[in-house]
């Protein structure tokens, strides 16, 4: 059975609230303007870290492989300003993340 939860990007205050700190009744309170929501795709790092959208993650295979993570189409991908892929992230071992894209924008730059 997969795992549904949800962090959320706190636009005013600059802040991430997480799964241990947003509760489901939050999250019906926050659908407002002001915060941007992202799942967690139920797949973890080379160190344990859950991987959730908005995340941006480093592939040891590729040399230059940062990618952020977004929901594209039905499917969890990876992806860069000129690239997507929705399969890629399966079955790697040498992903982790390094950041988000709120936090950490210049990361994919």
């Amino acid at each position: 059975m997969r795992e549904i939860k949800f962090r959320a990007w706190d636009e005013e205050d600059g802040c991430m609230l997480d799964s241990g700190n947003l509760s489901e009744f939050m999250l019906c309170e926050l659908q407002e303007d002001g915060y941007a929501y992202m799942q967690y795709t139920g797949l973890k790092d080379k160190n344990g870290k859950e991987i959730y959208e908005g995340d941006v993650v480093k592939d040891d295979a590729v040399s230059d492989g940062v990618y952020s993570v977004a929901f594209r189409k039905g499917a969890w991908c990876i992806e860069t300003d000129h690239w997507t892929h929705s399969n890629y992230m399966y079955g790697r071992t040498g992903l982790h993340v390094i950041g988000n894209i709120y936090e950490n924008p210049e990361l994919i730059n």
